[in-house]
């Protein structure tokens, strides 16, 4: 969450961080990123139990973010007007900033790829083109984490993937062409998360994902290419990249540094297992990437170990104000703060 103590946070950390924070702020942002230029974008949490704002972001951090990111389910379920559940993502929320700030909407095929039709596409590209004709800039992150088993819609299922993807990026191009399609899937530290062959249902996906064919889906299976669409649809490459407590103990110890690093390398930074390198094979050249959704965890039902503030000052110092972190992966033109409670698991992030 970006509370007040997201203020402390700023202000006990390196006055790199100021320099980073302006050179996002002015000028709007676009799919072209100037040499040295990074943003770091917000993903609110708008709910009724928090009640965070763009507004109130903008306000506490003393400048105006240059992205915010929602999200949505495709098909777009109605709107509830007792729940507030449903609906377009709340981009209102952010033109009541008064500011050019960027789109950043994640798509979500909670009912399963099977049942996004044509018809629901078009939808979503008409109301991607509405966003761009108001003058916004809108990247789409299109069913992201793609590897995880907690996205039973469209995890293991690799083949159906890549030909929704195509179909998704064919129709929003022939509508809203001006639209930054993400690739997003999460880091492979931890990969496969608890997920076997056995759970792959397709015969043809159980091929796919044992990239080193010894019949079993490990660590040593690449967790990335199974699921790219190929370069030719895709804008950007994204990473989902999250500490929640050492070799995922939930333990309030502050990640060690170059935890960031390590998880673009493809390294256990804790065990020195290696996992699929992300930055070398999708960030490589002139593409650019970003981490697309990221975050320290605070386990509030932990009684003992550091502070929320140690946590996630932790995170800024090794992922976002370190200058070593950011001269070695120069292709990470964009940082995504995911800042929400989930309750479910007892983490503030």
């Amino acid at each position: 969450m970006i509370l007040p103590i997201f203020r402390q946070i700023m202000l006990s950390s390196t006055p790199f961080l100021l320099a980073l924070l302006s050179s996002s702020v002015y000028g709007q942002v676009t799919g072209n990123v100037p040499a040295g230029t990074r943003y770091i974008g917000i993903w609110p949490d708008i709910s009724s139990v928090v009640g965070d704002t763009p507004a109130a972001i903008n306000e506490r951090l003393g400048y105006n973010s240059p992205v915010f990111q929602f999200g949505q389910s495709i098909p777009l379920p109605l709107y509830d007007y007792v729940t507030g559940a449903g609906g377009e993502a709340q981009f209102s929320t952010v033109d009541a900033t008064n500011t050019d700030a960027a789109y950043y909407l994640t798509v979500y095929p909670d009912s399963g790829l099977t049942n996004v039709m044509d018809s629901d596409i078009v939808s979503l590209a008409y109301q991607i083109l509405g966003y761009q004709e108001k003058g916004r800039t809108v990247f789409l992150r299109w069913a992201p984490e793609m590897q995880g088993t907690w996205n039973p819609g469209w995890a293991l299922m690799p083949t159906l993937y890549r030909q929704v993807w195509i179909r998704m990026h064919t129709i929003i191009k022939q509508i809203a062409p001006e639209t930054i399609i993400v690739w997003s899937p999460n880091s492979s530290y931890g990969y496969p998360s608890g997920a076997t062959l056995a759970d792959v249902v397709s015969p043809a996906d159980q091929a796919l994902l044992d990239t080193n064919g010894d019949g079993q889906l490990t660590s040593a299976d690449d967790a990335y290419a199974p699921y790219y669409p190929g370069a030719e649809y895709v804008d950007w490459n994204g990473l989902s990249m999250y500490y929640k407590g050492p070799g995922f103990q939930n333990l309030n110890e502050p990640q060690p540094g170059g935890f960031c690093s390590s998880l673009l390398d493809g390294i256990d930074p804790f065990y020195s297992t290696l996992y699929t390198p992300f930055y070398s094979t999708y960030c490589s050249g002139t593409t650019d990437c970003m981490i697309s959704e990221s975050g320290a965890a605070y386990h509030e039902n932990i009684t003992t170990g550091a502070s929320r503030l140690d946590i996630q000052r932790a995170w800024w110092q090794d992922c976002i104000t370190n200058t070593t972190f950011l001269d070695l992966f120069p292709n990470i033109k964009m940082i995504q703060m995911f800042e929400h409670e989930s309750e479910h698991s007892n983490l503030v992030l």
